[in-house]
């Protein structure tokens, strides 16, 4: 009898154990998908993080958020519908910062502007709306406040170009 109850006690144990791994498959699969929409949206090309504060481009204008930015995804649910017509991702990958305080540099004067903290309680700085069906990614929408997207990199950014040919 005793060796039954053991039994059972074990078998209920490894169902749970099982099921549990299964469950967290699962949600690996999602991390999975996640980390092929950041790659496919091209995101992590539209800003520099240098010197302790993040730079990206909005309505042509180069702007330096004064912390570092993040990449999030936010995944849309998907109805059955949606996969019975081949999604397998529906989402928005984004950019945010937690500080929201930036300033924007004037090419016109060769000057930053001031700092400025933005009184939006949303942190996203960029999105980009992408999905993934039948295997393959799609770009939904490429620009920011109706403003393409334009690749940047810490060379860019005018205040280290100075540093870098004063060394020189």
């Amino acid at each position: 009898m005793k060796r039954t109850a053991a039994l059972f006690v074990c078998s209920i144990f490894i169902l749970l154990i099982f099921c549990t791994h299964h469950a967290y498959g699962s949600d690996s699969n999602t991390g999975t998908l996640e980390s092929e929409a950041i790659k496919a949206s091209g995101i992590e090309t539209y800003y520099a993080n240098c010197d302790g504060s993040s730079f990206f481009m909005r309505y042509n204008l180069l702007v330096q958020v004064q912390d570092y930015v993040r990449v999030v995804t936010y995944a849309e649910t998907l109805t059955e519908v949606d996969r019975l017509n081949g999604f397998q991702w529906k989402g928005t990958v984004g950019l945010v910062t937690d500080k929201r305080i930036l300033r924007a540099y004037s090419s016109e004067h060769d000057t930053w502007e001031d700092w400025v903290k933005e009184d939006s309680s949303e942190s996203t700085v960029m999105n980009i709306r992408i999905q993934k069906r039948n295997g393959t990614w799609t770009v939904l929408s490429n620009m920011v406040y109706d403003t393409p997207k334009t690749p940047i990199t810490c060379p860019d950014i005018p205040m280290l170009k100075r540093r870098s040919t004063h060394r020189l």
